[in-house]
C-alpha cells in the first residue's frame, strides 16, 4: 500500500519497447523504498512483478539521468512500477547493496497530484531524456498523446507565472490522479500484509540485542491519561466545537484557524477530507500537544523569547499550530520553520499572515545541515525545542543533530528510513563505533521499517529510534553543553499513520 493506496497488480503494467538484438535480464516491480547508493546511484527495493510477486529485490541504479538531472531521482519514489536492464557483468552486487542495472524505465506513475506536478515540471528536454518514445504517455495512461501535450503547455505556463508551488492544485492534475487510479487498477482497500526476509528477521535481531539495552530508554514515560484524554489537563486544549461551514471541526487557538484544511486544493474532495479528518489533524493536534508538554516541563521564565525551530516544516501546519497555541496561552514565542522548499515556505508565510501570526513566525530557506548558519541564526535566543512532523529519513537525524548543536530539547516524528541518506549523522556515528556489519544489518532493519503492514515494522522502527537517540547523547556530550540530555520514544495512535514514533529529547540539570 503506497500513501493509502492498494497498488494495482502489476500484470496490468504494459510492456515498453526496448533493443531486440540484446537478451538482456530485465528486474520488473514496484519500488517500496528508495534510497542514495554508497556511489553515485540509487538504492531500490522492488516488490517483483508477477503472480504471487515474492520477497522484495534490492538492486542499485547507476550513474544516469535520473541522478544527474536535477531532481529526477524522485520521480523513482515507493509506489513507482519500474523496468530495469541489469548489467551483463553484474554477476554480484555493487558495493554489497544489490546487483548493479542500467537503463531504469518508469512504466507507471504515483496517481498523486504532488507526484504528477514534479513529473510535469521538467523540461520537454529532460522529459525527452528521461522517457523514450511514448513512454511518458504509458507511463500516465489512460491520458492520451494530445491530453498530454496540453497538460504539459498548461503546466509550463503555470510555472511562468510563478505558481509551481500551487501546481498540485491545479484541476486538471487532480482529475488525472483520478483517471490513472481507476484505469490502472489502484483502489481503497486492505491488502496482504508483505513478509520480511529472513536476512531483514536476522538483522532485527542483533539491532535489538546491541541497542535496546537498559541503559537506553526506548518507551515514553509521559502519563498519556493525562496528556491526552483529559482535556481539562492537556495542555494543548484547543477551542472548543470550532466547525467549519462544511461541519467539519476545525482546529482552532484563541479564535486562530489553524487547521490542516485550509490547504486542501478542493475542500469538497471527501477523500482528502476523511484523511484530514481521520489522520492528519490528529497527528498534528497530538504533536501540539506534546510540544506544550515539553515547554512546560521547563517552564522558568528569564523574560527571553522561547524559540523553537520546525526543521522541514513547509507550508507549516504543524509550526502555525504551534504557534497559535503559545500565543493563546500568553507565552512569548517565536517559531521559525527551515525548508529548501521556497514555494512551500511562501505558502506557509501567508498562511501565517493571515492567522495574525507573523510576528512570532519566520519561515527561512536554510539547509538545516549549514551548521553555522543555523548557530549564527539563533545566536543569543533562548532555543528552547526543535520539531518536525514526519522528518523523512535522515533529516530526522539532522533536526536532532541541530537540537544537540543549540543544546535545546527536540520532539522529531520519523519516517521513511531510507530516504535522505547523506542526512543521517546519527547512524553515521553509531556506525562508527560498531562493526562492519552493522552498516549492512541496519540498512536491511530500515527496509523492513518501510515495509508497511510487514510483521515486524514497529520493530524495525523502534530499534532505529533507539540508535539514533543514542548516538544524539553521544552528540550532546561531544559538544560539551551543561546539564543531561534524557532521550525516549512517544508513539501516537497507529491509526493515524504506521509511521507512529516520536523521537524526544528533554534538558534536565546534571
Amino acid at each position: 500500500m503506497m500513501g493509502g493506496w492498494a497498488t494495482p497488480p502489476l500484470s496490468s503494467v504494459v510492456s515498453v519497447p526496448r533493443d531486440t538484438t540484446k537478451t538482456p535480464t530485465t528486474i520488473s516491480g514496484r519500488i517500496i523504498s528508495a534510497a542514495p547508493s554508497a556511489g553515485s546511484g540509487r538504492v531500490l527495493v522492488l516488490r517483483p512483478e508477477g503472480t504471487g510477486g515474492g520477497s522484495p529485490r534490492t538492486v542499485v541504479a547507476r550513474a544516469s539521468p535520473w541522478t544527474t538531472i536535477r531532481h529526477a531521482r524522485k520521480l523513482l519514489c515507493p509506489g513507482v512500477s519500474v523496468r530495469a536492464t541489469l548489467l551483463p557483468e553484474e554477476g554480484g552486487t555493487a558495493g554489497g547493496e544489490g546487483p548493479a542495472v542500467e537503463d531504469v524505465r518508469i512504466v507507471s506513475v504515483l496517481p498523486a497530484a504532488p507526484y504528477l506536478a514534479r513529473l510535469f515540471s521538467f523540461s520537454a528536454d529532460e522529459l525527452g531524456v528521461l522517457f523514450r518514445g511514448d513512454e511518458l504517455a504509458c507511463a500516465v495512461r489512460p491520458c492520451g498523446l494530445s491530453e498530454l501535450q496540453s497538460l504539459l503547455a498548461t503546466c509550463r505556463s503555470e510555472i511562468e507565472l510563478g505558481r509551481q508551488g500551487t501546481l498540485f492544485k491545479h484541476p486538471r492534475l487532480l482529475n488525472l490522479c483520478g483517471e490513472i487510479s481507476a484505469y490502472q487498477g489502484w483502489k481503497r482497500g486492505p491488502q496482504k500484509a508483505p513478509s520480511a526476509s529472513v536476512d531483514m528477521w536476522e538483522s532485527l535481531l542483533k539491532l535489538e540485542r546491541r541497542w535496546l539495552s537498559d541503559d537506553n530508554t526506548v518507551d515514553g514515560t509521559l502519563d498519556e491519561e493525562e496528556r491526552v484524554t483529559d482535556g481539562k489537563k492537556r495542555k494543548a486544549a484547543p477551542d472548543e466545537d470550532s466547525a467549519g461551514t462544511d461541519g467539519h471541526r476545525q482546529l482552532e487557538f484563541g479564535g486562530i484557524n489553524v487547521d490542516p484544511s485550509l490547504n486542501l486544493p478542493d475542500p469538497t474532495d471527501t477523500r482528502r477530507t476523511s484523511y484530514i479528518d481521520e489522520r492528519k489533524r490528529p497527528q498534528v493536534l497530538w504533536m501540539v500537544d506534546l510540544i506544550c508538554h515539553l515547554l512546560h516541563a521547563d517552564d522558568a521564565d528569564d523574560g527571553r523569547t522561547l524559540h523553537l525551530i520546525d526543521v522541514g516544516g513547509g507550508r507549516g501546519d504543524l509550526a502555525i499550530a504551534v504557534a497559535a497555541c503559545l500565543a493563546a496561552q500568553h507565552r512569548t514565542a517565536h517559531v521559525t520553520v527551515l525548508d529548501v522548499n521556497a514555494s512551500s515556505l511562501s505558502a506557509g508565510r501567508e498562511r501565517a499572515a493571515a492567522a495574525g501570526l507573523h510576528g512570532a513566525m519566520s519561515f527561512e530557506l536554510l539547509d538545516v545541515t549549514e551548521r553555522e548558519r543555523v548557530r549564527d541564526m539563533f545566536a543569543g535566543r533562548r532555543s528552547a525545542l526543535v520539531f518536525g512532523l514526519h522528518c523523512c529519513g535522515g533529516l530526522a537525524e539532522a533536526a536532532v543533530d541541530t537540537a544537540a548543536a543549540l543544546g535545546c530539547g527536540f520532539a522529531v516524528s520519523t519516517c521513511c528510513f531510507r530516504s535522505n541518506g547523506g542526512l543521517a549523522v546519527l547512524s553515521e556515528l553509531a556506525d562508527a563505533s560498531e562493526p562492519p556489519g552493522h552498516v549492512r544489518d541496519r540498512d536491511r532493519a530500515a527496509s523492513l521499517a518501510v515495509l508497511v503492514g510487514a510483521t515486524g515494522q514497529h520493530r524495525g522502527i523502534r530499534v532505529l529510534n533507539a540508535m539514533r537517540l543514542a548516538a544524539a547523547r553521544n552528540k550532546w556530550l561531544a559538544y560539551g553543553h551543561k546539564g543531561v540530555l534524557r532521550t525516549w520514544q512517544e508513539s501516537f495512535p497507529v491509526k493515524f499513520s504506521v509511521q507512529n514514533r516520536v523521537m524526544v529529547g528533554a534538558v534536565e540539570d546534571g
